[in-house]
């Protein structure tokens, strides 16, 4: 994910190392909220950004949060679900989730229900976790 943001920043003429990214769990962000950057953007819960910005704002440290919305995906009865099931399954599923403009709800009209969740459970039955270039090197 980094590597393009890095390479981008370099072809722009700036320094790769101007964009890091960190992941962990609480006491990451604590670390991080209460160092010496100079901006956080942070996408996460609610609960999680107000303790963000309470720890930022004791060094006055600019900070950005993308939490937990209420996306919504709407699906019409006259929809070729062949083309928007693919849509519909990164938009929930795309960085496990953690997105903050990740589908959180999908409406489907009654008529079409049925089918969608059947061909969406066969997707997800599809799915595999794990590092996605490393399972393809074992074949």
């Amino acid at each position: 994910l980094v590597r393009p943001v890095h390479r981008a920043l370099e072809l722009a003429g700036y320094s790769p190392d101007l964009v890091q990214i960190v992941t962990g769990v609480a006491e990451a962000g604590a670390a991080l909220a209460e160092s010496d950057v100079d901006k956080i953007i942070f996408t996460g819960s609610d609960r999680v950004g107000r303790l963000v910005m309470r720890a930022a704002s004791a060094k006055l440290t600019p900070v950005v949060l993308e939490l937990g919305g209420k996306d919504p995906f709407i699906l019409c009865e006259d929809i070729n679900l062949n083309s928007v099931l693919p849509t519909a399954m990164r938009g929930v599923f795309q960085n496990c989730g953690q997105n903050c403009i990740g589908i959180e709800r999908i409406f489907v009209h009654e008529k079409i229900h049925d089918k969608f969740v059947e061909m969406a459970l066969a997707s997800v039955r599809q799915m595999r976790q794990g590092v996605p270039l490393r399972e393809a090197a074992r074949g």
